[in-house]
């Protein structure tokens, strides 16, 4: 065939000559060697705290009530709250583990709301 004939008389491999270098590997030797360029380094100065509160009550108890009887009590347990004030940003953080609303009255159903 013809294409034989062709591969036959050409040298492929003497004629391959020097290869073309990536791009990829360029930019690599580029990049590393203007990574190793040593920089003065700088300090970085840490923003500090302005003011940081933490505050932890076990448990609250208010009840409503009226002259004649008493309405509810709420029960508030496991709170936590605090807070971060920086120049740049204050942070609330608040929990509660639970809430409890009872209705005392002695005619209700439902006890608890």
């Amino acid at each position: 065939t013809r294409l034989q004939a062709i591969q036959s008389t050409v040298d492929r491999y003497a004629n391959a000559g020097p290869l073309e270098t990536i791009a990829e590997d360029e930019e690599f030797s580029v990049a590393k060697s203007k990574a190793s360029i040593a920089k003065p380094s700088r300090r970085k100065q840490v923003e500090s705290i302005q003011l940081k509160v933490n505050v932890k009550i076990g448990a609250v108890e208010i009840e409503f009530a009226t002259d004649i009887r008493p309405l509810s009590i709420v029960k508030l347990q496991g709170a936590a709250a605090g807070l971060i004030l920086k120049s740049s940003y204050t942070q609330v953080d608040c929990t509660i583990a639970s809430i409890k609303v009872e209705d005392l009255n002695p005619v209700t159903v439902h006890k608890e709301v």
